[in-house]
């Protein structure tokens, strides 16, 4: 045994220990708790801006000057081509575009492009595969020029070609593409004769206008015909095709810095024109500079361009959309031509209504839409919403049938704008690639601009749905297209494989 001496000496060295540790332990604990109030403080810190650029360190911070936003399809079209013009030799143009359509507007820029490459200017044009396919022979005489350098995003694999005309019976897949991204019913019908998909469209074929209702059509008797195992096969060899590249950008590059012009507008003549007869968009397009010598008001600013795989890109685009729902602390206004957001953007918005965030969705009614079945999805699901998310305000377009809205824009707090090319859509949320830019709002000289713009007649006409309305939707859509109709367009709709590819 030890003596009384030494026991008492280990007695205060194990009571010293105790405390030391219970002191460690409690320093430890008062450091996380200030390092926790600090992180929040910060989180909490500046405007919706700052907030989004602490959490979304992806986006590079610019300073755009000369911000001039674009309503009407002349002043976009003066524009584009303006840019097209003023670039001089060893100058690049960089542009990337998702929709483009046999027409007066695709010439014009094909024009101004030859003319440009003959000065010695340096194009690089970006096209998607899908939506572009069918004028894609226009740019063929560009080639020609070395300073003219044309990437085609998404073509099908030759595998797919083979799939389609072996499981189907379809001779061309790919002038099948071409009809019906064309919106050519009758072409697309001639196609289909004689395959496992003849009768996909009905026999009024004066009633399809746009190339996404024949689509939907198309692989709705592709679905029907289609076994479990037939369709794996066709899904595994969609490969890039299934993707889309959403961009809508040019970049115009000189030694004295960049000028951007981005927004929802495709190359067609119904972005710019109103064609009688036609659906027609509105839209919207922000046009910016980075160089150091403007004279312009000068506007902090983050964009995204996108690059790299097609998956990266989504996904950050809905890191993106996450992080822009949190740094808002009073009021998130999502314009956006289709709502049908993913499960963590929902979960996203519930978070943010519950801290007492007043959330909006203005988009397509199912008469605007040139999608009515994003629109048909949204109506079906505004009721669970509702009761998933609790304030939700959702209202749609108040125009006549064939005008469509289409600007993609997100306003946070009164200090933050966001402009795209995205949609709140699950195909941007999990396929497509997009770009975006982000500004700095704080300032009248920035905000009220945009203000003006949405009370314009272009933007101010929405009806506010009511409680009531949400909680009949379904049964208002019955009253449009017939039970029966209803029913099966929720059937397909129920697929999450057919709502990706909306």
């Amino acid at each position: 045994m030890l003596n009384q001496p030494l026991a008492s000496v280990f007695a205060k060295r194990d009571f010293l220990h105790f405390i030391l540790v219970r002191l460690c332990f409690f320093l430890s604990l008062v450091t996380l708790v200030i390092s926790c109030e600090t992180k929040k403080s910060k989180s909490d810190s500046g405007n919706a801006f700052s907030r989004f650029q602490q959490s979304f360190p992806q986006a590079q911070e610019i300073t755009a000057s000369d911000l001039t936003w674009i309503t009407t399809g002349e002043s976009s079209e003066k524009t584009l081509l303006e840019l097209i013009d003023a670039a001089g030799p060893r100058e690049k143009l960089k542009i990337r575009q998702f929709y483009v359509r046999k027409g007066k507007m695709t010439k014009n820029i094909h024009d101004h492009l030859l003319k440009s490459l003959k000065r010695g200017v340096a194009v690089d044009l970006q096209l998607d595969f899908m939506f572009s396919v069918s004028a894609l022979h226009i740019f063929d005489d560009l080639k020609s020029f070395e300073n003219f350098h044309l990437t085609v995003e998404n073509p099908p694999s030759k595998s797919f070609e083979d799939f389609v005309r072996n499981t189907y019976g379809v001779e061309s897949p790919i002038q099948l593409i071409d009809a019906v991204i064309d919106a050519n019913p009758l072409a697309v019908s001639k196609e289909l004769e004689g395959t496992r998909l003849q009768g996909a469209l009905p026999d009024d074929l004066a009633i399809l206008k746009t190339p996404e209702v024949i689509l939907g059509l198309v692989m709705k008797k592709v679905i029907d015909e289609t076994g479990l195992f037939s369709l794996w096969k066709l899904k595994s060899n969609l490969g890039d095709l299934s993707y889309r590249f959403h961009d809508k950008l040019l970049i115009a590059e000189n030694p004295q810095g960049q000028t951007y012009l981005i927004g929802g507008r495709g190359w067609a003549d119904n972005f710019f024109t109103q064609p009688e007869g036609s659906l027609s968009y509105s839209d919207i397009d922000l046009k910016f500079k980075t160089t150091l010598q403007s004279s312009g008001k000068k506007t902090k600013a983050l964009i995204f361009v996108s690059s790299g795989p097609r998956k990266n890109s989504a996904e950050y685009f809905e890191k993106s959309t996450l992080d822009l729902i949190s740094s808002a602390r009073k009021k998130i206004s999502i314009y956006t031509p289709y709502f049908a957001p993913s499960n963590k953007v929902l979960s996203g918005l519930r978070s943010a209504v519950r801290k007492g965030v007043h959330v909006e969705i203005l988009t397509n009614s199912t008469e605007s839409s040139d999608v009515p079945l994003v629109a048909i999805y949204t109506y079906l699901n505004m009721k669970d919403w509702k009761q998933q998310i609790g304030g939700l305000v959702f209202k749609t377009l108040d125009r006549p049938a064939g005008e469509c809205f289409h600007a993609k824009l997100t306003l946070v707090d009164d200090d933050l704008i966001w402009i795209g090319n995205a949609n709140w859509d699950l195909r941007s949320f999990t396929l497509d690639s997009n770009s975006f830019v982000v500004l700095d709002a704080g300032s009248k000289d920035t905000w009220l601009p945009v203000q003006k713009m949405l009370k314009s007649e272009h933007f101010a006409s929405w009806h506010q749905w009511t409680e009531d309305e949400i909680e009949n939707a379904e049964d208002y859509l019955k009253t449009k297209l017939g039970a029966q109709k209803t029913k099966e367009t929720k059937n397909i709709l129920s697929r999450s494989s057919a709502r990706i590819q909306l």
